[in-house]
């Protein structure tokens, strides 16, 4: 999920919007200088610097850029993936119960430095009150498409000359309604009320005072990440938007459908919100993905030869029919964060001290 987090930095620091944080304490790491320690350090350096956090420590850390995600972040959770689609609803607190009051999802925010140095926010729902309530037999698992069926759909396309698109849902698990019957709440505590309340306003009526501290309950509408059922209700979601465009779901694999287009067989294969998309008609690809779109909005879409999938560097040769999976680009990316150069004078990876008393 995201937005326009620049916006929001830039309003951000007009405003002067100011949170105030406990200091933590930093855990120690070595300090001298043997090779091992350096390498040590270095790699905690680069974990801390890009670990996912807590909104609270990544606002102490990164300052207004955390806050202008946050309110980024809860600016789509307000609108919904696709405009018209919260993700959220008010709810008078007046009107709950003790028990579900008590059942209700801790909102868990957090706060992630990405590789190319943006700050992106996230909130989710803590599961584990879910968990406890969970009904016997109540199944809540979601398939996946296999290793076999990627590499097997994957030679079909290079066999036949397929076209191949590449797209992304973003946002997929908003897009998939929350069950009324659930009546599932979360409640957002201390400096969150604010910004909800900031993103939307008719939120200021609902928020209550709870053991001195100012607190939000609100519904949840849609699948957020976290809920135990998210994953689930965003497949059963586009399962019936596939069979809706006329696909069949392959009888081996659930995550690969297949249509009849044209006297031509058009195949998706999807992991969550990651497709892959193919047809000998490039016309009949593009048409797809127009559908697609219009059931779910914008999606970020690969074309060509080469495309990123998974991890994998997939390279279709139509002419040749042959593909060239690579994976050298993940392994130089983790060589590139370690950044230092190896000395091959090292004997031991022993630290110097190992043998002092």
């Amino acid at each position: 999920m995201s937005m326009n987090s620049d916006k929001e930095y830039a309003n951000v620091k007009e405003k002067k919007v100011q949170f105030v944080m406990h200091p933590d304490e930093h855990p120690l790491i070595r300090g001298d200088k043997s090779f091992m320690s350096v390498a040590a350090n270095y790699l905690f350096a680069q974990v801390t610097e890009h670990m996912q956090m807590s909104a609270k420590a990544g606002i102490k850390k990164f300052g207004d850029r955390a806050v202008a995600a946050m309110l980024s972040e809860y600016k789509q959770l307000n609108t919904g993936a696709v405009p018209g689609k919260p993700v959220f609803g008010c709810i008078d607190p007046n009107t709950l119960t003790r028990e579900e009051k008590r059942r209700a999802l801790e909102a868990v925010n957090l706060i992630k430095k990405k590789r190319c140095g943006k700050i992106k926010g996230r909130t989710c729902a803590n599961r584990s009150k879910q968990k406890r309530y969970r009904k016997h037999g109540e199944t809540i698992s979601s398939p996946t498409v296999s290793l076999e069926a990627i590499i097997g759909t994957l030679l079909i396309d290079a066999n036949e000359g397929r076209d191949v698109a590449i797209f992304d849902v973003p946002g997929a698990y908003l897009q998939a309604e929350m069950p009324a019957e659930k009546k599932l709440l979360m409640i957002l505590r201390d400096e969150f009320v604010d910004i909800m309340c900031e993103v939307n306003p008719e939120y200021k009526k609902h928020v209550i005072v709870e053991n001195g501290k100012r607190v939000l309950y609100v519904k949840v509408l849609r699948a957020v990440y976290g809920c135990i059922e998210s994953a689930l209700l965003w497949y059963q979601l586009y399962v019936k938007t596939l069979k809706g465009m006329g696909f069949v779901l392959n009888p081996y694999d659930k995550c690969v459908a297949n249509k009849m287009i044209n006297g031509k067989q058009c195949t998706i294969a999807w992991y969550v919100d990651d497709n892959k998309l193919s047809h000998a008609d490039p016309k009949v690809v593009t048409e797809v993905l127009d559908t697609v779109k219009e059931h779910f909005g914008e999606l970020v879409i690969s074309r060509g030869k080469k495309h990123d999938l998974l991890g994998m560097t997939i390279e279709i040769d139509r002419e040749k029919k042959n593909v060239i999976i690579d994976m050298r680009d993940q392994i130089q990316e983790a060589f590139d964060t370690f950044g230092e150069e190896l000395d091959p004078t090292v004997t031991s990876p022993a630290n110097k001290n190992l043998f002092t008393t």
